[in-house]
């Protein structure tokens, strides 16, 4: 569960760097839900400069809630996109300009897999000796997701590539926050900023029998550009609510089948057909300027060719893979 929840997000900029179009707010107020009017456009938070708001009066109402994100925000951001701008020469300008781009793209990735990444997350905590373990440790422990950018390579548009698909990632790794923070000033700020932020998390979470605490990850895209979420962690052992028991063979397979989804452009979003909630495979279409999220299946729940597929293993993944791939196809993708 990310810092602030959200309905997951269906439309993506991209590379464009359009700011209104983070999650699937479409520049609504971060307070009311309000959508701009056609031609109008809200003023976003001058600190984190993400968040819009319709007029001053909802933003001073969301204050006192936004204010801890908003402040380990701009640190956090401070770190990847210095301002103003300290580039001399058109080779430095143009690194910096990619950089912006980098930052745009590792959002919108982190979004379009965050039930895949939270799913990762618990599932490593296991290999780890369990969510108790982890934060049971004399040292907080950092999960750095380290990213390889997927380069289109010369003479390709950066706002053509599908955000969900803009990373490589083989796996993460936890790192005590001394050795996390060595030589690196800057991450041991945004720790110390980061405090009140934590603390709401866990405050916010006390009355839940099965909390253990808010796990901090940080995806790194290059030695520049990085982003910093918080995962609300549940008990690895003892916890009735997950649907399997867990074991080496399980977790070790579902790390395994969300490595894939992240790595192959799966995107699960609800069922727009279905009042209950029901996760069903996707992925990110070219829709003008936008990606939007588009169902692999009519009617996944009921699909015979999925029904018919064992529930062992990965082969409704292999399945699910194969679909991908006919619609990119189709699509004239890669």
């Amino acid at each position: 569960m990310p810092t602030e929840p959200h309905p997951l997000q269906m439309t993506f900029r991209g590379a464009d760097g359009d700011i209104y179009r983070i999650r699937n707010k479409n520049g609504s107020c971060r307070q009311c839900g309000r959508p701009p009017a056609k031609g109008e456009r809200f003023q976003v938070c001058t600190g984190c400069k993400t968040t819009p708001y319709c007029g001053p009066e909802c933003q001073r109402i969301a204050w006192p809630s936004h204010k801890h994100m908003c402040r380990f925000a701009q640190l956090y951001s401070g770190m990847n996109d210095p301002s103003p701008s300290s580039a001399t020469t058109p080779a430095a300008l143009a690194e910096e300009e990619k950089g912006r781009l980098l930052q745009s793209l590792l959002r919108d990735w982190i979004e379009a897999h965050r039930g895949a990444i939270l799913h990762y997350v618990t599932s490593r905590a296991f290999f780890e000796g369990g969510a108790e373990a982890i934060f049971a440790r004399d040292e907080p422990q950092i999960l750095v997701f380290p990213l390889r950018f997927n380069d289109p390579g010369p003479g390709a548009f950066m706002k053509d590539i599908d955000p969900s698909r803009a990373f490589a990632f083989k796996g993460g790794v936890y790192l005590p926050l001394s050795r996390w923070t060595r030589g690196y000033p800057q991450y041991a700020a945004m720790w110390e900023s980061s405090a009140s932020h934590r603390q709401k998390l866990i405050d916010s979470h006390l009355h839940d029998p099965l909390f253990v605490n808010a796990q901090i990850v940080v995806f790194q895209a290059s030695e520049k550009v990085a982003k910093a979420e918080f995962y609300i962690m549940e008990k690895t052992f003892d916890n009735p609510e997950r649907a399997i028991h867990p074991c080496d063979a399980c977790e070790k397979l579902q790390i395994d089948g969300n490595l894939r989804y992240m790595n192959g452009g799966i995107v699960f979003r609800p069922d727009p057909k279905k009042a209950e909630f029901c996760s069903v495979p996707g992925y990110l279409r070219k829709k003008g300027e936008v990606w939007k999220w588009t169902p692999l299946f009519k009617d996944f729940v009921n699909d015979p060719e999925v029904n018919a597929i064992t529930k062992e293993g990965n082969a409704r993944l292999s399945f699910i893979e194969r679909k991908l791939a006919a619609a990119r196809a189709k699509d004239g993708l890669r």
